[in-house]
């Protein structure tokens, strides 16, 4: 064999093949005018579902508009990138498409919604029960556009059969929908055996008002009313995510007197928020001391918000586009006012919750009994991809504040630990409010430097498109990430989509309860905070 030698490093490399991933599938569809939303054709669809076993993107809703089928994702972690948005969309040809329940357990409660509305089933779905349908409408499927009249139903809740050894040994205990306490109208079955709970279910849907319905060709004034009533503890988070969803539409972008604006009210939201939960949880497990202790500070900071802005929950405080409502008319008094709403909240506060800390850790066989009952264990938050402080009191889950430019100006650092169990959750939350007080003092201290920057607070002209737009927004409420889709045109909604934390917390709380005795039922729920009024939409 003749010739010179044979270099091997002159072989080009062979190049490994790219492994699929969803993004990729997403990205090969149909790019609408939407930079991060893209139409699947029926065998995409399926390999999207397929791949979404184990692929790194996290799911945060499935919704339908009577056409398609939208299913919203962020693109990786959120921990590491913060809110990047993926929406894949499959035009239906007919009353069923492929489910993600499946492959994706928090996509149940949206696949239930879809059919008790649009009647269009989830083929392959974890749960086929009815979520909000009662069977006391008029018409089945009410927002399809062949909605028909509903068959007479029975009016009882649909439950699984029990558990073999609850069915032979123990009994079922039924809780609401209605008890006069403070939760909202939720029925929990509960199979008990041995001293101990095996199973629960709930069964929501009683406070379903048509939040998205009545969205639909609203004004922006008047969605973003009706998404401040979402869920009374998450007003501020509801009302600031429809905003920026609005103004991403737009492409208007905000001051940041506005943001600081909001990270004020969000805040001390925050606050008001973990301290009722923390006072409803002391009260279920018989800590009235505390529990009197918590609910007198948080009526304290309901005081001073009504003195500031007149509405105690903040409702209608976050306005599209500035600072404050018109209504409040000089937007230099609306920082100096909220700078000694920051003033006052920190004089007394801090002072109150060094205290009601110390008998909370106290309090003999308090925190006992909160260890190790409702825990949920890091898998099952992760198969639920829960955050929020009850995912991050798992260890999993991330702060959408450490993303948002909103909070560059703030000091604060995350609250992660591990446990899982509602003594976990209750810690979390404390120093989630001594966090909420460090950045309400950072954020104070600049309030009043916008106006020395020169801006006016009144924000920028807002151009009405008469070309349809969409928008996307993520904001860190009280009980997890609040997401929005808002499509816009000619100044009105014409779709909102909504993803709030409470329907992936009411799974957890299923998930977490067996094993807990019945007596702690109450203090696990509360631990949880689920706003069920924010579930049923």
């Amino acid at each position: 064999m003749s010739g010179g030698p044979f270099l091997f490093s002159s072989v080009p490399a062979l190049s490994a093949p790219q492994r699929m991933s969803v993004r990729r599938i997403i990205r090969a569809g149909q790019q609408t005018a939407c930079t991060w939303h893209f139409r699947l054709d029926e065998p995409a669809w399926h390999e999207f579902v397929q791949y979404l076993v184990d692929d790194p993107v996290v799911f945060v809703g499935l919704w339908c508009d009577g056409n398609e089928i939208y299913a919203l994702l962020n693109d990786g972690s959120t921990a590491e990138a913060g809110p990047r948005p993926l929406m894949a969309s499959y035009t239906l040809e007919g009353p069923r498409y492929r489910g993600l329940s499946g492959v994706r357990a928090a996509a149940a409660p949206f696949e239930r919604m879809i059919r008790d509305l649009w009647g269009v089933e989830a083929m392959e779905a974890s749960d086929t029960r009815p979520l909000i349908d009662h069977g006391a409408w008029t018409s089945a499927a009410p927002l399809a556009t062949r909605s028909v009249p509903s068959s007479p139903a029975s009016g009882l809740a649909e439950f699984e059969p029990p558990d073999k050894r609850v069915a032979a040994h123990g009994m079922i205990f039924g809780r609401g929908p209605a008890t006069g306490n403070t939760e909202g109208p939720v029925h929990f079955r509960l199979g008990v055996a041995d001293g101990v709970i095996r199973t629960v279910e709930t069964r929501a849907g009683y406070a379903h008002r048509g939040i998205t319905a009545r969205m639909r060709e609203a004004t922006l004034a008047s969605a973003l009313h009706l998404a401040g009533r979402v869920g009374a503890g998450s007003a501020v988070a509801h009302q600031w995510a429809f905003s920026a969803a609005a103004e991403n539409a737009l492409g208007i972008e905000t001051q940041r007197s506005t943001n600081r604006c909001r990270v004020v009210f969000c805040e001390t939201e925050r606050i008001a928020t973990h301290l009722l939960i923390l006072a409803r949880t002391a009260r279920a497990a018989d800590a009235q001391i505390a529990a009197t202790g918590l609910y007198g500070l948080r009526e304290r900071i309901l005081q001073l918000c009504e003195a500031a802005t007149g509405h105690r929950l903040l409702m209608d405080c976050v306005c599209f586009g500035r600072e404050a409502p018109e209504c409040w008319q000089d937007n230099v008094t609306v920082r100096e006012k909220l700078q000694a709403l920051c003033g006052e909240l920190m004089s007394f506060s801090r002072s109150g919750m060094k205290e009601l800390e110390l008998l909370w850790r106290t309090i003999p066989g308090f925190r006992q009994r909160l260890q190790q009952a409702g825990r949920l264990s890091d898998a099952k938050a992760r198969a639920l991809e829960l955050q929020g402080v009850a995912g991050r009191a798992c260890g999993h889950g991330s702060d959408l504040r450490t993303h948002l430019e909103a909070y560059d100006d703030a000091l604060f650092r995350p609250v992660v630990s591990s446990g899982g169990d509602a003594l976990t959750r209750c810690d979390v939350m404390f120093e989630e409010i001594s966090e909420s007080f460090r950045i309400l003092e950072s954020i104070s201290e600049q309030l009043l430097n916008s106006h020395d920057n020169g801006e006016t607070g009144s924000g920028p002209a807002v151009v009405m498109l008469a070309e349809p737009c969409k928008g996307y927004a993520a904001i860190e409420g009280p009980h997890g990430p609040v997401w929005y889709v808002v499509s816009l045109q000619d100044g009105r909604v014409r779709q909102c989509y909504i993803s709030d934390p409470a329907s992936r917390l009411l799974m957890a709380l299923e998930q977490s309860v067996p094993g807990t005795t019945p007596d702690n039922f109450d203090l696990v729920r509360c631990s949880f905070g689920i706003s069920i009024a924010a579930a049923d939409l």
